[in-house]
């Protein structure tokens, strides 16, 4: 059951004239890969991207509406500069056993110290954001190759 009283409304307009350029959208950027990657025709395809649409416009809301309401500590451009290679190296090895002391050696950071920020900068843990990894690039193979599942799921890690 959905309470409305709950829900805070965000003005569209303003959520995007108000969301900063950032290189930390990871939601967003999975988004607009999932856009790129998509095959589709006649009305599945116009379904499809009115669809995503209406999903970019709420994570553009929803990141508005986070960053009102967080008071997130200030953290300093070299720290996030190392988160974003953090992920960025996620990104590239998902399929890998990635461990936490590996990532530390990657973000030249205390494992405490990566968990928080990394936490901070992409709203999920290390862990989620490997998984994501993993189910997007499994669910373009499943799209876009002829193998198994097992097959995918050994590929993906």
């Amino acid at each position: 059951m959905f309470i409305w009283e709950k829900v805070t409304y965000v003005n569209p307009r303003q959520a995007l004239t108000t969301l900063k350029a950032t290189a930390t959208f990871p939601e967003m950027i999975i988004l607009l890969r999932q856009i790129a990657a998509y095959r589709g025709a006649d009305l599945t395809s116009a379904l499809f991207y009115e669809g995503k649409v209406y999903e970019a416009l709420a994570l553009i809301m929803e990141r508005v509406l986070v960053n009102e309401t967080c008071h997130c500590s200030q953290i300093s451009t070299e720290d996030i500069h190392q988160i974003e290679h953090v992920a960025t190296y996620i990104e590239k090895y998902y399929a890998l056993q990635l461990t936490l002391d590996h990532l530390t050696k990657v973000s030249c950071m205390g494992a405490t110290k990566l968990k928080k920020l990394f936490k901070e900068v992409y709203h999920c843990t290390i862990t989620e954001y490997i998984q994501k990894q993993r189910v997007h690039h499994a669910a373009k193979l499943l799209a876009h190759t002829e193998l198994l599942i097992n097959e995918i799921a050994r590929t993906v890690g």
